[in-house]
């Protein structure tokens, strides 16, 4: 009696020590190209696994490195963009400032018993002037 299987053909014999028992003959008679190709693929196999696995291995430490550079890179340009507003932000204050410089000044003869007195003229310039204000 022949048991067909998806992988084997097993041919079954009745055992004369348990009649009508079946009896599965030796390991290497029901493989067509024996026992030991089975295991060598099996090895390859398992061994193109092993070399699958250092590749998986070594660009995922590749990857992790670019990402590390990738996140210094990243760092830096933060760091510039953050000098860049301050930049700005003292060039904006020092558009936006009133500008007073002394154009001229004139002072009366100091002499004793007298009220002395000066005359100073002012420039307001800049983007934003200043409040006219006096001294007395």
């Amino acid at each position: 009696m022949i048991i067909r299987h998806w992988f084997t053909a097993i041919a079954v014999e009745a055992s004369p020590v348990f009649a009508g028992e079946p009896t599965i003959p030796a390991a290497a008679d029901h493989l067509y190209l024996g026992e030991g190709l089975a295991q060598w693929a099996m090895a390859a196999t398992s061994l193109l696994a092993f070399f699958v696995s250092i590749l998986a291995v070594v660009l995922l430490q590749k990857t992790l490195k670019s990402t590390r550079d990738a996140v210094l890179q990243a760092e830096k340009g933060t760091e510039a963009a953050i000098n860049s507003v301050e930049v700005a932000k003292r060039i904006g204050e020092a558009q936006v400032r009133a500008y007073v410089a002394a154009k001229y000044c004139v002072m009366n003869d100091i002499t004793v018993g007298k009220k002395p007195w000066a005359r100073v003229g002012f420039d307001n310039s800049g983007a934003t002037p200043a409040q006219p204000s006096r001294l007395m």
